[in-house]
């Protein structure tokens, strides 16, 4: 760990904040190639679990279904400051959440029902979450991870400890 870091871990209620406020996400998988794959998904938590979804074929999914293992990163970037005329003294006020686990798809329908349900009243609150029709939970992947190891830090410039 970068040693500058070492004090600015979140505390495990901070993590959850962050991963309760914020609605995407970018969700890392490693493809069969051993190349690494980011997309950008909406996301929910349900105590240790995020459920995310998709279609049901596609590069995201084949790695999940491959390797079974995924890295999910939150970040909510706060702006940019900068200290002096230098080009090292700006800094990025952000704070973020890494979460790395094992990836279930969830082929139970009330269970999909129960996660798409729980994406549309956090991402769309003023639709009707019982509207979710059987064709579309058909035609939809979910996906469960757990929250095998999580992280959570920030920075917030600090004067006084600014790099000379």
């Amino acid at each position: 760990m970068q040693p500058s870091m070492e004090k600015n871990h979140f505390k495990r209620t901070d993590i959850d904040r962050i991963l309760d406020s914020c609605k995407e996400c970018v969700l890392s998988t490693v493809g069969d190639d051993g190349f690494p794959y980011g997309t950008p998904v909406n996301y929910v938590r349900d105590g240790d679990r995020i459920y995310f979804h998709g279609r049901m074929q596609g590069e995201k999914v084949d790695n999940l279904r491959s390797r079974g293992c995924a890295c999910l990163t939150v970040m909510i970037v706060k702006g940019f400051e900068v200290q002096g005329d230098s080009p090292c003294g700006i800094y990025t006020n952000y704070e973020s959440v890494i979460v790395r686990g094992k990836v279930n798809e969830i082929t139970d329908r009330s269970e999909k029902r129960i996660a798409l349900s729980s994406l549309v009243k956090r991402l769309a609150p003023h639709l009707d979450p019982e509207k979710i029709g059987d064709s579309s939970i058909n035609r939809t992947s979910v996906f469960a991870l757990s929250m095998d190891s999580v992280t959570g830090k920030y920075h917030h410039h600090d004067p006084e400890n600014a790099p000379i």
